[in-house]
């Protein structure tokens, strides 16, 4: 089967490419674990990170215009 492959250019180059694609996966698959990953870390420090140098984070946007009802009960 060795000899088969070495002797024939044609049955080498659909080797390579066949090898090409299986290593290009592995590596897309790779980098789309590493991302997934770092992109929740990210999430994750954002959501606990300290509160006084970052925004407040709001519950929703109902929330918001609850909150506005009220504000203008109060001030108006």
């Amino acid at each position: 089967m060795i000899d088969l492959i070495a002797q024939n250019m044609m049955l080498k180059l659909i080797l390579l490419a066949a090898l090409f694609g299986v290593v290009a996966f592995a590596a897309y698959l790779l980098a789309m674990a590493l991302g997934t990953r770092s992109a929740e870390r990210r999430r994750l420090v954002e959501g606990f990170g300290d509160s006084a140098s970052s925004t407040p984070v709001r519950g929703s946007l109902r929330n918001d215009q609850v909150q506005s009802a009220w504000l203008n009960l109060v001030n108006g």
